[in-house]
């Protein structure tokens, strides 16, 4: 690893993160359902209970929100797993 220096372009760490739907229902089902509620009232025991259901949409969600940062911050468009198909 080298010292990086003014010519060298920072490093993105979020360019390479895609994420997986069975790795969003993972979290989900190990969330502590003795913690309070978030800023938007959902419920841990309900997100554990619902992680079958939940884990595509929420997949998809933070694939999108993580490429639309990356396009935005470096001009790429970069594609994103889970395919939710709303009929």
């Amino acid at each position: 690893m080298s010292v990086p220096t003014d010519e060298t372009p920072p490093v993105t760490c979020l360019d390479n993160i895609i994420l997986q739907e069975h790795e969003v229902k993972v979290i989900l089902q190990i969330t502590n359902v003795n913690k309070a509620s978030g800023p938007d009232g959902i419920s841990p025991r309900l997100l554990k209970i619902a992680s079958d259901i939940v884990a595509k949409p929420l997949c998809y969600i933070f694939n999108l929100s993580l490429a639309k940062m990356l396009e935005r911050n470096t001009g790429e468009d970069e594609g994103y797993n889970c395919d939710l198909h709303i009929d």
